[in-house]
């Protein structure tokens, strides 16, 4: 575990993205705590996101791995991988169906411009970190 002012960018990013994703899921299902299925299905816009209480939960389950492994740089960068990558699926996904599971109901493309733009961040900036990580090592074990 490495001290906030030793953080890299990526442990950065991890806290930053799982603490929002955290806080806006605990908002979402403040917004709308419903839990319907299938055509029951309600949705309340909240930062241009469609919430239910699915789709807040799945948030705070996805944000708070993020929060605690921010504070390990071994960790960081895998979980930036996984965010990417799980929402580009979700995005992609939302975009081909309003009714996810059929138990989220995002008649919107909130989510998906979200999802688009937190992938693509993830996978710039854990790059980033992982070529910073490669030359750092390089440089304490005397490699050129």
């Amino acid at each position: 575990m490495t001290a906030p002012g030793e953080w890299t960018v990526a442990q950065h990013f991890a806290i930053w993205i799982g603490l929002f994703t955290t806080l806006s899921g605990l908002i979402g299902l403040a917004i709308n705590p419903d839990f319907a299925i299938g055509d029951d299905a309600t949705a309340e816009a909240f930062i241009g996101v469609d919430w239910n209480g699915w789709h807040g939960v799945a948030a705070i389950s996805v944000g708070v791995p993020g929060l605690a492994m921010a504070w390990f740089p071994g960790l960081a960068i895998p979980y930036l991988v996984y965010r990417a990558v799980t929402d580009a699926a979700v995005g992609v996904w939302a975009a081909l169906d309003d009714q996810p599971l059929g138990v989220l109901f995002l008649p919107t493309n909130g989510d998906v411009v979200r999802r688009g733009a937190t992938a693509a961040t993830a996978v710039a900036l854990s790059k980033r970190s992982g070529a910073a990580a490669a030359r750092s090592l390089s440089n304490a074990s005397g490699g050129s």
